[in-house]
């Protein structure tokens, strides 16, 4: 499924990926391979930040960030929090930046 909503979301059907997504998202969640629901935050959250989503971006930034917990930081951790730069960058808010970066 992950594959799937890639292809739809790149020929342009941007809504239509991210529902698939969502759906791999939540078959995933109850299969418990957080990294996988990590890695799909990650794709969405840059995919909806490119496309000037920045809301849905963040918010899956935020739950890639609750799906990884409280443990050690990781790749994981700095991935999502440099697309929460970035999302801060294109939205061109400095104010944002600034403790997204305090964070990297």
């Amino acid at each position: 499924m992950m594959g799937l909503g890639e292809a739809k979301s790149r020929v342009g059907d941007l809504g239509e990926g991210v529902r698939t997504w969502e759906e791999a998202i939540a078959l995933l969640e109850k299969a418990h391979a957080q990294h996988d629901v990590v890695r799909l935050h990650k794709l969405m959250a840059w995919t909806l930040s490119d496309r000037g989503d920045f809301r849905e971006a963040d918010r899956h930034v935020a739950a890639g960030l609750t799906a990884l917990g409280t443990g050690e930081p990781s790749d994981e951790h700095v991935e999502l929090l440099m697309i929460s730069l970035y999302t801060a960058n294109r939205r061109t808010q400095l104010a944002d930046v600034q403790p997204a970066a305090d964070r990297v």
